[in-house]
């Protein structure tokens, strides 16, 4: 019995998460800011410089989702035309990673052709090391 309700229960979980919609992880429809955090200048013992963080709005189950995919799934919209900003921003935001690069990109400084494959080989190598969940 405990087994049955154990196999309906991952059941469940596979089904809710098969049906999650992450279509927003399209280049032509993402939807984000960059925001800076200051560090607070009043504690004296804290050096700690200012940040650039990607913000996307996205539910907590989405959320959640995303961070139980592996470096294959994230390797494969990384390397699709139509997918590739939208995935680095996605991992920009779910692994809060120094965003200023992201920053340039959005206000035309650089293109985000010239460092697509620098982006890719962060990702891949970081996503190597993050452990299995």
């Amino acid at each position: 019995m405990k087994l049955l309700f154990s196999l309906c229960l991952c059941f469940i979980s596979y089904v809710g998460f098969a049906q999650i919609d992450t279509s927003f992880l399209k280049n032509e429809s993402i939807k984000f800011k960059v925001i800076l955090i200051t560090p607070n200048i009043t504690n004296k013992t804290e050096r700690k410089s200012s940040q650039n963080l990607v913000r996307i709005e996205m539910p907590d189950s989405i959320r959640n989702f995303l961070l139980l995919q592996d470096g294959a799934y994230w390797m494969r919209k990384l390397n699709d035309n139509k997918s590739d900003w939208a995935a680095n921003l996605t991992l920009y935001y779910l692994y809060n990673r120094d965003a200023l690069l992201v920053n340039a990109v959005a206000n035309h400084s650089i293109d985000w052709n010239t460092i697509r494959n620098n982006e890719i080989d962060y990702w891949n190598t970081f996503l190597k090391k993050k452990p299995i969940k």
